[in-house]
């Protein structure tokens, strides 16, 4: 069987120089293209710390698909660079599976709308460790038994958007479940904010700060106990395994969206 080809948006960040690092021991799955702004003309093995893999890095999506042939796009990046990258894609009839957050229901609705127009298969998760959609299934399954809950993130202080996608998906998938009990007391923030994120009824605290990599917890409280489920990213690795079950399932995929990694789980 050939390998699949992959073309690396982002690949000089921290999570794109891990792809390279496992893409190049997958023996079914070949880098055709490495995209970034810096570190152009750089064989992309040298900027992983591994043997080179004689692909240049190139500041420019477009030139690389001049001559592509069937390839998925992995993107990493940040917002506005990913919706570029998705467009691109979709116009070309690729599927791309990114990684990347932030992005507004109304940005996914369009995604979906375009994706199904060209009948492309379009994979996005806002994250890809496997313990992480586990702690997400937990979290909506014990929200049918408690009404009140927290959500604490914890991420490294480059992370730009706030609260992440995780969190954000994490409420989503409890709210399905959710009701939150009525306040006791009329609470007063002595400073703005304090109390985090209120999203119907689950508050969503973030934390930046160096040595972080990507955690997060679930605070349910109840009469006289507390139930925490959490999830600890210690490494960028952690994210690998759903990244490559990703890019070798995205071509099976009804074409349009599809969201989260749990859906490609046995869940």
């Amino acid at each position: 069987m050939n390998p699949i080809k992959v073309i690396l948006t982002g690949g000089c960040g921290q999570m794109g120089k891990q792809f390279i690092k496992t893409f190049y021991d997958e023996h079914d799955i070949e880098i055709t293209g490495v995209i970034d702004k810096n570190f152009t003309g750089v064989d992309a093995g040298t900027v992983a710390g591994i043997p080179e893999i004689g692909i240049t890095i190139t500041d420019s999506l477009e030139e690389i698909l001049k001559k592509s042939e069937d390839e998925i796009i992995v993107d990493f990046t940040c917002h506005e660079a990913a919706c570029k990258h998705i467009e691109i894609a979709l116009s070309r009839g690729l599927s791309i599976v990114s990684g990347t957050t932030g992005f507004s229901d109304l940005e996914l609705q369009h995604f979906n709308r375009e994706a199904e127009k060209k009948s492309v298969p379009l994979f996005i998760a806002p994250n890809f460790a496997i313990g992480a959609v586990l702690m997400m299934k937990f979290a909506a399954t014990a929200s049918r038994y408690f009404s009140s809950a927290e959500i604490i993130e914890l991420h490294h202080n480059r992370k730009k958007d706030a609260p992440s996608g995780t969190s954000m998906l994490t409420a989503r998938e409890m709210l399905r479940n959710f009701s939150p009990a009525p306040p006791l007391v009329t609470e007063k923030e002595l400073l703005p904010s304090v109390r985090g994120a209120d999203m119907n009824g689950i508050r969503i605290h973030s934390v930046r700060l160096p040595g972080f990599v990507a955690h997060q917890e679930v605070l349910f409280g109840g009469s006289g106990e507390v139930l925490t489920i959490r999830h600890d990213s210690m490494s960028r690795e952690s994210f690998m395994p759903g990244v490559v079950l990703a890019v070798k399932k995205v071509k099976t995929l009804q074409p349009g969206l599809t969201f989260g990694l749990d859906k490609l789980l046995d869940l």
